[in-house]
């Protein structure tokens, strides 16, 4: 028995060993290395489109974050746009008025209309005025796209041009002229003559006077109702531009 156990058996389970661990390693390992391979190609395969999509999160993000800060840099600009436009408007009406009062003036700001220099210089400050209302009509074309109110302002312009400001102005032009016409002469007279040169010379001022008070008056008749549209058309503008922020 012994014999036969190992002279047949021994090296048959022997072969049969053998042959069994070659079947395992032929038919089993390849389809656990497939199969260990199909594993770590599915993880690359992973780890690619989670790179992938991490790289779109990160543009999206980027992208995102600049869209906003553009947004953000629009609406700043819009908001300073709007804030100039009012500021503009605001500049306008101060501007306006503060010329047509100094030139409306019937005493001519209450100058003395026997010295020519100081009736330069409130002719002066009448264009200097009215230089500050041209640059403020000019500055309100910046910002208005709605040109009613700038049609509308242009109007009024020209109509205080002809109405009040050029009234103005001649009669001081006038009463300067007066001056240099009646001073050598008078400076050369004396006693009643002097006098009545010098009466003669009032009486005409008066008359210019007169004639400064009543076209101020009759230009305003002009001149108000359309200074009650343009106030009317600058707080419209200034509500629409508060309208848009609120």
């Amino acid at each position: 028995m012994n014999d036969l156990w190992v002279n047949f058996l021994l090296p048959t389970l022997k072969i049969s060993g053998i042959i069994t661990l070659y079947l395992i390693i032929k038919n089993l390992l390849p389809s656990y290395f497939s199969e260990k391979g199909k594993n770590l190609a599915t993880k690359d395969d992973i780890a690619k489109i989670t790179s992938l999509v991490e790289s779109v999160k990160h543009t999206f993000t980027t992208e995102t974050e600049k869209l906003k800060a553009n947004l953000q840099l629009l609406t700043n600009i819009q908001v300073g746009v709007e804030s100039e436009e009012r500021n503009a408007i605001v500049d306008l009406n101060e501007k306006y008025f503060k010329w047509l009062n100094f030139i409306s003036e019937p005493t001519l700001n209450n100058v003395d209309l026997n010295d020519n220099n100081e009736i330069i210089e409130i002719l002066k400050k009448q264009n200097e005025l009215y230089n500050d209302f041209l640059f403020s009509i000019f500055k309100i074309g910046l910002f208005i796209k709605d040109q009613d109110l700038v049609i509308f302002t242009r109007q009024l312009q020209i109509e205080t041009l002809n109405h009040i400001w050029n009234v103005s102005s001649k009669c001081a032009l006038k009463i300067a002229h007066l001056n240099d016409e009646y001073d050598p002469i008078i400076e050369n007279l004396s006693g009643s003559d002097k006098l009545l040169k010098q009466q003669e010379l009032l009486d005409k001022k008066g008359m210019i006077k007169d004639q400064l008070r009543d076209g101020i008056i009759n230009g305003f008749e002009v001149i108000t109702p359309m200074s009650i549209n343009f106030q009317k058309l600058c707080r419209e503008h200034i509500y629409k531009t508060l309208h848009k922020q609120s």
